[in-house]
């Protein structure tokens, strides 16, 4: 035997008060009183920023130099209890040197004055016309609600010798543009 219990609306005990009221003509559900959840749902982007798109740059440095202050994202933290998502390509092509290329994904939180390193990520093989496409990570950080921080990419080859291009063009096939984004994502790293 099956039973079958039919209501338009629920009340909290003890109470006059409709919580959820149902309309049986229409199939709707009205919630009366806010809801709320105790459980936290992972992976939700809560903010993304780009920098601007930066076209090809030639570099022959073996310290780590800044690739373009232009490469550079501010952002307003949202959570305590987030991560920060990097996606950072930069198409990379060794020119004339055998060479590895390293970047370095630096932030600050006074505007620049003072850096601090998230990573190092070596993105082009030691090869002559070498290729390397650039890096992705994700950072749990210790910043505050309302924080400001700016983040920014430096590249640095493992000899001077010659040069690497950053957004390298190849052989006349359309100009590729290296960028940073940054993504704020609910949830804590595993």
């Amino acid at each position: 035997m099956v039973s079958t219990l039919k209501v338009n609306k629920i009340q909290i005990p003890n109470s006059d008060s409709d919580v959820i009221t149902l309309d049986a003509s229409s199939g709707n559900i009205t919630f009366n009183k806010a809801v709320t959840s105790s459980v936290t749902q992972l992976g939700n982007t809560l903010q993304t920023k780009y920098s601007q798109r930066i076209p090809g740059a030639v570099f022959a440095v073996s310290s780590f130099t800044e690739i373009h202050t232009n490469m550079r994202v501010t952002m307003t933290i949202q959570s305590a209890t987030s991560i920060l998502d990097f996606t950072c390509p930069l198409y990379t092509e060794v020119d004339g040197v055998s060479t590895h290329g390293t970047a370095q994904l630096q932030y600050s939180t006074d505007g620049g004055s003072n850096w601090t390193s998230i990573g190092v990520y070596t993105v082009t093989q030691a090869v002559d016309n070498g290729v390397g496409y650039g890096f992705t990570e994700f950072f749990d950080h210790s910043f505050s609600v309302g924080q400001s921080v700016v983040f920014r990419v430096r590249y640095a080859m493992g000899s001077a010798s010659a040069n690497h291009t950053i957004a390298d063009s190849g052989p006349g096939k359309g100009q590729p543009y290296a960028y940073l984004k940054v993504s704020e994502i609910i949830g804590t790293a595993a």
